[in-house]
């Protein structure tokens, strides 16, 4: 028998605010130092926060700049040439070039003429330009992206955009000189909707170190902040199946299953920078049925292995929020993953709602009161003055006494965090996979809003 779950009728708290642009007046005292490049009055203030605006609006173009760049390279949607990992491509790419174009390249981002381009690399790019989108949605999406910014000169556009992509994993994976140089990478870097089932497992511990800590916690309002929706990852590209975005579905369900809510009143709100993640949720209630492809975004190879508990949180996935079902694929697209589909209740789908929000920005006006904001693989985009804003207009989003959980453990979110008034209570590494190359792991970090 299905466990019976009812989600709230009454529409989303965030539904009833809008957001606006912060004010002077909203920093905490507290954060004043951190922030005083942006201005020490309203005018000037305001001032930083439109450029930071615009700024964002470039990340965001950058970010799917990426995506266009790792679907021409790895999808056989539209071309039968083999499929070109993105970080070799990079290396082959950077190494070709003469050492001072290299240096030049590297040091102010000169994108070199289409010619310099690998062959393979350029091979892919004009059978994508000339292949009809014939039903993919990823596909389609991205070709009215290009024309819409080429003018008319698409492979030079997608040159450029390759050189873009390749300048920055190059620099992250080959040339970065220690986690510290990949962290500041990450801050310049476009937003990217990149989402895996992994990154929820983290969120789960989390949630689990919080019942304990909190055992008379109960959610019933939530903020996903950047839920993700899988397009065009960085590696090993599956599109055999349409975009999707899973993180507001296994939150709903990790909460529920841990009884730190009930799906008789758990509401849940996702924001987000990208237009495209906003059209996806507000389609979904519209559509016949909703299921999830969950697959891990990592294989079991090469002497890799997922760890027990991972696999055990993967078994029971998604059973609170829908009905489990086996997921046929073919089988090179889901070799050496778990793999599973959820047919997702209709009462589910109606409750979780999406709205455009820039969280350095902005902020809801009147707040929430969240009971628990998530935010993974979004902080990481930030430093400095960003930084302290984002924290600060999600402390400001919180009820008094709610929580976050991120999965960012730098030092400097701990410390901006503090000074927005979110105070660390546990904070752990999480083991996904081991063996391979390298171990797979994340981060899981829990903070509770002071009280006045």
């Amino acid at each position: 028998m299905r466990p019976l779950l009812v989600f709230a009728a009454c529409a989303l708290a965030a539904h009833a605010a809008s957001p606006r642009l912060v004010r002077y007046g909203d920093v905490p005292e507290s954060l004043r130092p951190e922030l005083a490049s942006l201005g020490a009055d309203t005018r000037s203030f305001e001032s930083s926060l439109r450029r930071l605006a615009d700024r964002t609006r470039e990340r965001v173009t950058q970010g799917e700049e990426e995506h266009l760049v790792y679907y021409v390279l790895q999808s056989s949607r539209f071309t039968r040439r083999p499929r070109i990992e993105p970080g070799e491509s990079a290396r082959a790419f950077v190494d070709s070039l003469a050492p001072a174009e290299r240096e030049r390249f590297l040091n102010t981002g000169e994108t070199p003429a289409c010619e310099r381009v690998p062959v393979a690399a350029s091979a892919r790019m004009r059978d994508f330009l000339a292949s009809p989108a014939r039903r993919d949605e990823r596909a389609e999406y991205l070709q009215g992206f290009v024309r819409a910014r080429a003018h008319g000169r698409t492979l030079e556009y997608l040159c450029s955009a390759y050189g873009r992509a390749m300048r920055f994993l190059y620099s992250k994976e080959f040339a970065a000189r220690g986690p510290a140089e990949v962290e500041s990478l990450y801050t310049e870097r476009g937003h990217s909707t990149d989402t895996s089932v992994e990154a929820n497992f983290a969120v789960y511990n989390a949630v689990g170190a919080l019942h304990g800590i909190d055992p008379a916690f109960a959610c019933r309002r939530l903020l996903v902040v950047g839920p993700g929706l899988d397009f065009a990852p960085r590696t090993d590209l599956v599109d055999v199946f349409p975009p999707q975005s899973h993180q507001p579905f296994a939150i709903a369900d990790s909460l529920i299953a841990l009884g730190a809510a009930s799906g008789a009143d758990l509401a849940v709100d996702c924001a987000d920078v990208n237009p495209r993640v906003i059209r996806f949720f507000d389609e979904l209630p519209r559509r016949a049925s909703v299921e999830l492809a969950l697959f891990t975004g990592a294989r079991e190879t090469g002497g890799r292995d997922f760890t027990e508990d991972f696999k055990d949180y993967f078994q029971q996935l998604g059973r609170r929020v829908g009905v489990e079902h086996p997921l046929r694929s073919p089988a090179p697209a889901l070799a050496g993953r778990l793999a599973k589909r959820i047919a997702v209740h209709p009462d589910v789908v109606r409750r979780i709602r999406a709205q455009a929000l820039d969280i350095v920005t902005e902020r809801y006006e009147p707040a929430p009161g969240y009971d628990l904001v998530v935010a993974t693989n979004v902080l990481t985009y930030f430093a400095g003055p960003e930084l302290g804003l984002a924290l600060a207009n999600i402390a400001s989003m919180l009820r008094d006494g709610g929580y976050l959980i991120h999965n960012d453990a730098r030092p400097a979110v701990l410390d901006l965090a503090g000074r927005a008034g979110l105070r660390p209570l546990d904070c752990r590494t999480v083991l996904i996979a081991r063996g391979g190359e390298r171990p797979l792991y994340d981060a899981a970090c829990v903070l509770r809003k002071s009280s006045r």
